[in-house]
């Protein structure tokens, strides 16, 4: 768990809930390309195009890309809810989560 705090910063702006060091969200479809995630200045976060075998879920994609900021936040403060730690498969489940999110080991 240190390794995971460490890997975070705190986003005091948004919520002082910690989150990863990426792009600063909120994040969101751009209006122009459904399968394109940018922030707020229209800066290019991720794009979901590019297979075509996966077309059907392009758009389906990004919008589970778009929301990562917010989920992230979310599962970083429900780590430090005491009432979480009752559920231990749902705490590691979001503790493994955060780690793949942030790069801890």
């Amino acid at each position: 768990m240190d390794a995971i705090k460490e890997a975070m910063i705190r986003d005091e702006d948004r919520n002082g809930s910690p989150v990863a060091a990426h792009t600063p969200g909120p994040w969101m479809i751009s209006p122009r390309n459904a399968w394109r995630i940018c922030n707020g200045k229209d800066n290019t976060i991720a794009s979901t195009g590019g297979d075509s075998t996966l077309a059907g879920h392009h758009e389906a994609n990004a919008r589970l890309i778009a929301a990562a900021p917010e989920m992230l936040a979310a599962l970083g403060r429900l780590v430090n809810d005491s009432m979480f730690k009752d559920h231990p498969e749902a705490s590691q489940m979001a503790i493994d989560a955060i780690a793949k999110a942030t790069g801890a080991p």
